[in-house]
């Protein structure tokens, strides 16, 4: 429990503050020290200072959850419950309320999104997350360049099942979702969306040359992999430019996925483009420019 004077900008404790966190909290000024020497996580100090200014605004009631760190230095989620009271003059003079630990019930709610979200076997985002998360990102306007749209899949998979099993086949999956992780950016969204079809989608600035020497070195290194597992197969991928203005993502995912169809049936191990505008600017084989 807590309680903020804000006529003298002191807070007082309950003393299960320190035998929680293992630390004295601010208590002189509060509201001046909060921002700069406290142990509230970088990323949720904006909405703890909106929180108390809308209070001293004279907001009746505020909620909202933030990590602290305790004395180790590990950040634990709380839940801040708090409410504004008033002096004879109407002016905000303190403000009580509570602070709990809520860190094992945010954790695993985290933990079951987490699993929601993603693909089961590879642990990239499965289509439904990556078609939020793209949808939300193409409804933002691109500044300068284009967005990209790739579609991958493994060529001749069916075989790779067939020959060795469904076992040997979830493993060829999980390396190619590997060499994905490694080669692409975090801000990039990487998908199994099906099969062993992948999607990835890079929010830009991405122009042609980039995005074929990224198709050439993806190609490159799941055929060395795949070989590596005794496989002397390859991949093929359809790539298509999302304007500057927009565009849909049924309409990119479509041209990206006519553009992997051109490549598997213009001899595979190979990547062909689309433009946002269906515009075919034609295939090259994945060996091309041989990247070391």
């Amino acid at each position: 429990l807590f309680e903020w004077d804000t006529q003298t900008d002191t807070v007082t404790y309950s003393a299960n503050f320190e035998k929680k966190f293992g630390y004295t909290p601010i208590m002189k000024n509060f509201s001046k020290r909060i921002r700069f020497v406290s142990h509230i996580h970088p990323a949720d100090i904006p909405e703890f200072t909106e929180m108390y200014h809308l209070l001293m605004k004279g907001m009746l009631y505020r909620e909202i959850e933030f990590r602290l760190s305790d004395a180790a230095g590990r950040y634990r989620w709380c839940r801040l419950r708090a409410s504004s009271q008033f002096d004879a003059a109407g002016k905000v003079s303190r403000v009580i309320g509570m602070l709990a630990d809520v860190d094992e019930q945010k954790r695993a709610e985290e933990a079951l999104q987490y699993q929601a979200d993603r693909d089961e076997l590879t642990q990239l985002y499965n289509r439904r997350t990556a078609r939020r998360l793209i949808e939300a990102i193409l409804e933002e306007p691109c500044v300068k360049g284009y967005r990209a749209l790739m579609v991958l899949d493994v060529d001749d998979f069916k075989k790779i099942n067939d020959s060795n099993g469904h076992m040997f086949g979830d493993s060829v999956l999980r390396a190619v979702a590997d060499i994905l992780t490694r080669q692409f950016r975090s801000e990039d969204i990487l998908a199994r969306i099906g099969g062993d079809e992948f999607m990835i989608f890079m929010p830009g600035p991405m122009e042609r040359e980039q995005g074929e020497n990224k198709a050439r070195i993806l190609i490159q290194s799941i055929s060395r992999i795949l070989l590596r597992m005794g496989l002397d197969q390859s991949c093929s991928i359809g790539i298509t430019q999302i304007r500057k203005d927009g565009g849909t993502f049924d309409r990119a995912y479509r041209k990206a996925d006519e553009a992997l169809y051109r490549a598997k049936t213009s001899g595979k191990n190979m990547f062909c483009w689309r433009d946002g505008d269906g515009e075919e600017w034609g295939c090259r084989n994945g060996e091309e420019g041989t990247i070391p």
